[in-house]
């Protein structure tokens, strides 16, 4: 993958990025829960891409609660 493709989002990480500029910051299970009303979607899924979103600079995590 070229490196100039890397700084471009997903389709997927687009939708997670538009729900988090509507709504604000949002645990991973609301991301969730508002991705599933729109189609078929894992839980993990959503995790996992929202881990990669971070690590691509795409988000940061703020802790909170369990660990």
């Amino acid at each position: 993958m070229p490196k100039d493709q890397k700084l471009q989002p997903t389709a997927s990480e687009l939708d997670v990025l538009q729900l988090l500029w509507e709504r604000g910051p949002l645990p991973v299970k609301e991301v969730h829960n508002a991705l599933s009303q729109e189609r078929d979607i894992v839980y993990t899924t959503v995790l996992k891409t929202m881990q990669v979103m971070m690590e691509r600079g795409f988000l940061t995590r703020e802790s909170q609660g369990r660990k």
